[in-house]
């Protein structure tokens, strides 16, 4: 037997002693869901276990209240990041698996700390808040946290075990057109109709689906279109989420988008206000060499998985930390119903 299968024989055991605890952590986790940067619970029982199991924990970290950082080994590199996620959805709880996620990193660096006496390198672990809301790893990259970083990955809980998925760019904005109001009935030609000026938008907008690559997704939706009905409205408002499969390429659409969203005020003679809602999420790069050998160790478990990729994602803070160091961001079947859908109750019961 080579001695890397030796030492992964002996993490599989140490992991094996430690399932129990695992299961109640992941369990505790799931009843006391928390919300994007409001989750003091799990970040602090997370972070507290792997300061019981032999780790240096920086926790408050990187000035965000409800982030850490773990470490274990030489201090040296290679450092490769287990990233944990632990936030909920509001309303629904862990109908994403966090709770199970977070906890599977955790566990992977606990697991490798039972033969890091023998290896190079260090564990370490980013308790990383709010992927569902702000994108709490763009302020860990922004902060400086993978400068030291050599690799970092995370598995999802997913119905299916997928080995790659391809997460999409995303970028989300706010369009508020601006006209002049008057009554609707008496002097309408008064009015400069910014209601008006919004609907040419959409409608530009959903010409301009047609034209661009299959992968691409421009959903809008309607916020604010006026008060009252006669009364002209002076102010319009609208959101969108765009999304493509690569960054370069939703960064050329969206200059696109606001050059419609301008032309379409102009023809009314209103004006617009274009002002981002969230930060942009840069397309998942994942990193080749690190996948197989995800490979290779789910085919030693005996692991069944789908070797293709999946191009049905959304989008996650993750593909941001790929834009800096090498990533892997793999799907694990937490259910035996392969149709079982993230973000609903049916998924939140499944992974408690």
């Amino acid at each position: 037997m080579l001695e890397t299968d030796c030492l992964k024989d002996e993490i599989g055991k140490a992991l094996d002693g430690f399932l129990p605890r695992f299961r109640e952590i992941a369990l505790a986790i799931h009843e006391r869901p928390e919300l994007g940067n409001q989750e003091r619970f799990a970040s602090g029982l997370l972070s507290e276990e792997l300061r019981g199991q032999g780790f240096q924990v920086q926790y408050p970290y990187a000035g965000l209240e409800t982030a850490f950082r773990a470490e274990r080994g030489s201090g040296q590199p290679p450092k490769v990041a287990f990233l944990a996620e632990y936030d909920a959805l509001p309303e629904l709880g862990h109908a994403c698996g966090h709770n199970l996620s977070g906890t599977a990193s955790a566990a992977a660096a606990i697991g490798l700390s039972a033969v890091l006496d023998r290896l190079p390198g260090t564990a370490v672990v980013l308790g990383t808040p709010d992927e569902e809301g702000a994108g709490g790893k763009i302020d860990l990259i922004e902060a400086g946290a993978f400068e030291d970083i050599d690799w970092a990955m995370m598995v999802h809980a997913s119905s299916r075990t997928i080995l790659e998925s391809r997460y999409r760019a995303a970028r989300s904005c706010e369009f508020v057109f601006r006209g002049k109001a008057s009554h609707a009935v008496t002097s309408p030609e008064e009015g400069i109709n910014a209601l008006d000026a919004l609907i040419e938008f959409y409608n530009a907008l959903k010409v301009y689906q047609r034209a661009v690559r299959k992968d691409v997704r421009i959903p809008m939706i309607i916020t604010h279109g006026g008060v009252r009905a006669n009364i002209i409205p002076d102010v319009a408002r609208g959101e969108i989420s765009a999304r493509a499969a690569d960054t370069e390429y939703l960064n050329e659409i969206f200059e696109r988008v606001q050059q419609l969203a301008r032309s379409s005020a102009a023809k009314v003679g209103a004006t617009v206000e274009i002002h981002s809602i969230d930060r942009a999420y840069s397309a998942m790069k994942t990193d080749k060499r690190m996948l197989e050998f995800f490979r290779g160790n789910l085919e030693r478990l005996g692991i069944p998985y789908e070797s293709e990729p999946n191009e049905k994602c959304g989008s996650t803070d993750i593909g941001n930390v790929s834009e800096v160091v090498p990533a892997i961001h793999p799907a694990l079947a937490i259910t035996d119903n392969p149709k079982l859908a993230g973000h609903t109750i049916d998924f939140a019961r499944a992974s408690g």
